[in-house]
């Protein structure tokens, strides 16, 4: 009985530290908006903020580790980044379902549209045949990736299928076994 109260504790402190850093994404979503929308859609600032993201939550697994007396196993580790990084996944959809569902509707279509420009440049310059980019471009512009549905439907694939691959390599870091007495 004692065990289980103390995982309760446990994942409450990684319950809380998905909610600091997903709100911390959120808040940093919002401000890119304020700044320049077309931040939104620039991918090599998508790419650095996801490995930001992981070095943060990496700190914040060795600091679970700390935390709950200096060891964990890998499971319970996994378990705990899991929860983490889940809780964070929600809380930053959270804020960007606001951003383009209450905040600026039209946002989505705007990001999109510059979305399919970039996209279309990129193929030009790898030499796509024309055809090709025009069929890729149509396809693009009739996506609707910020609607709630799409939204929720990446949670769960980023949420729960990404976030099992990623919780592995994060575990791998946090868990330390005791020593052994000899």
């Amino acid at each position: 009985m004692e065990n289980e109260l103390e995982y309760e504790q446990d994942y409450g402190l990684a319950v809380k530290n998905g909610l600091i850093v997903g709100a911390i994404f959120g808040v940093f979503a919002i401000l890119l908006y304020v700044i320049q929308e077309s931040l939104l859609a620039n991918g090599m600032l998508g790419i650095v903020l996801i490995l930001v993201n992981l070095i943060v939550l990496g700190i914040l697994g060795v600091r679970y580790r700390k935390a709950v007396g200096g060891y964990l196993s890998f499971g319970d580790a996994y378990k705990a980044i899991f929860v983490m990084v889940l809780v964070c996944i929600l809380v930053s959809t959270v804020f960007q379902i606001l951003l383009h569902q209450v905040i600026d509707p039209s946002l989505g279509e705007r990001l999109t549209q510059i979305g399919v420009e970039n996209a279309e440049a990129m193929m030009r310059r790898f030499g796509a045949p024309e055809d090709q980019i025009q069929e890729s471009l149509q396809a693009a512009r009739e996506q609707n990736n910020y609607s709630i549905g799409a939204q929720l439907m990446g949670v769960l694939y980023v949420g729960v299928i990404g976030n099992a691959v990623i919780t592995l390599i994060l575990a791998a870091i946090a868990k330390k076994k005791p020593e052994e007495e000899y």
